[in-house]
């Protein structure tokens, strides 16, 4: 949840911009080819396909075939239950859709590397940019002349609602866990959002940016029960935390289990549109 894991379905359904959105859809070609980086559960494209009204190709990139399947069966279902039918020639799937065809293609790729993905009329990623590296920005600005969407940057704002003492010491420490060095090497983390800005201008891009704050209210018990354990968790493997941690998540649950807690998470998104 905190993670790049997918979230539960409808957490995040309406919480990307959708004037950036609008924006990028102007900016495609009447069928374009569309290069997603990063599976996750197929939410990105279930939430923007339908928004672009027209026939497109998706080339949905990731690091194994077990994340593609993942997205979609994701995007199938959805598409089945909206009444479309869904077939699969030859390794691709095709969302038959009153605006025309969607094509998803599953590419295995080295997404670590942005370089040696393929070509495509725009690029694409989902709460992504903050466990990428600088050189991984720098390196799409400086070879894509194409728009880029990166939705769901998170900036490194965990706020638990009421606020609790321990709160700054436990999201802190949970925060550095979040963004520990990964597969993609030292995550930009909270400073994804300025960096990807400062490289995508360097480069010429017009670079515009708005909220999409994730939101958990108090009604939503179990997600917020998940939420402090997940955050606890990841406190946790500061050792000196450790403490704090079990203490904070101890008055977090019972708040939780009252209907008292309430979560935000800061993000943003980013249309960077080459000039």
């Amino acid at each position: 949840m905190l993670t790049s894991k997918p979230r539960p379905v409808g957490f995040d359904a309406d919480i990307r911009s959708a004037a950036l959105a609008e924006r990028f859809a102007a900016l495609l070609p009447a069928r374009p080819r569309l290069l997603a980086v990063g599976a996750r559960d197929g939410e990105l494209i279930r939430w923007l396909a339908p928004r672009l009204r027209r026939a497109q190709v998706w080339q949905v990139a990731d690091l194994d075939v077990e994340r593609i399947e993942t997205a979609y069966a994701g995007i199938a279902q959805w598409a089945m239950s909206l009444g479309w039918t869904v077939t699969f020639p030859s390794r691709a799937m095709l969302v038959h859709t009153p605006h025309g065809a969607w094509r998803l293609e599953g590419v295995i790729a080295d997404i670590v590397d942005p370089v040696g993905l393929p070509p495509a009329d725009a690029v694409l990623c989902d709460a992504l940019l903050h466990h990428v590296s600088t050189d991984w920005v720098a390196a799409l600005a400086e070879t894509r002349r194409a728009p880029v969407l990166a939705t769901q940057i998170q900036t490194g704002q965990m706020q638990f609602m009421p606020p609790h003492p321990l709160d700054r010491a436990v999201c802190n420490a949970a925060w550095r866990a979040l963004t520990a060095p990964a597969e993609f090497g030292p995550p930009l983390g909270a400073h994804a959002l300025p960096v990807a800005v400062r490289l995508f201008a360097a480069q010429g891009f017009k670079v515009s940016t708005a909220p999409s704050d994730w939101r958990v209210p108090r009604h939503a018990l179990a997600m917020t029960r998940a939420l402090v354990a997940e955050t606890a968790a990841l406190a946790r493997e500061t050792p000196a935390c450790a403490g704090r941690a079990a203490e904070w998540a101890k008055a977090r649950q019972r708040q939780a289990l009252a209907g008292h807690l309430a979560f935000r998470l800061g993000q943003r998104d980013l249309l960077a549109e080459p000039r």
